[in-house]
């Protein structure tokens, strides 16, 4: 009997561990908060047409790092991140692969995240840590 109770106190930790991977990898934080960015598109100054209110985008923070992504494909865009602590990352995202992570240093300060797309529209999120 003593055999199935360990069996079954490991099987029972698999699983838990499995569990929390999975929850990890899929995108939900455990343990920790998450702040969504809010991102908006940016005029460009340029013709006095209104700016679209599609924004494809979406962004959060956890202190560690920022996860930006797209929900419909948009191209190739320029990603800009900088702060007023010393972070600066410049990279490309494909919105073909849904999402990106973008280090940040955590430290306090004002953050600025810019994407320019392939057509020119530039989007703006910023936050605080």
């Amino acid at each position: 009997m003593k055999t199935n109770y360990f069996t079954l106190f490991l099987a029972g930790l698999l699983l838990s561990l499995c569990g929390s991977v999975f929850a990890h990898s899929a995108g939900f934080v455990v343990g920790d908060e998450q702040h969504d960015i809010l991102i908006c598109q940016q005029s460009d100054g340029s013709s006095g047409a209104p700016r679209s209110s599609f924004n494809p985008f979406f962004a959060y923070e956890d202190g560690t790092c920022v996860t930006l992504g797209s929900m419909s494909p948009y191209g190739v865009v320029s990603v800009t991140l900088v702060s007023t602590a010393g972070d600066y990352y410049q990279t490309f995202f494909d919105t073909e692969d849904v999402q990106i992570v973008i280090p940040i240093s955590g430290e306090t300060g004002h953050y600025t995240l810019t994407l320019v797309t392939e057509r020119g529209l530039v989007f703006k999120g910023e936050f605080d840590l």
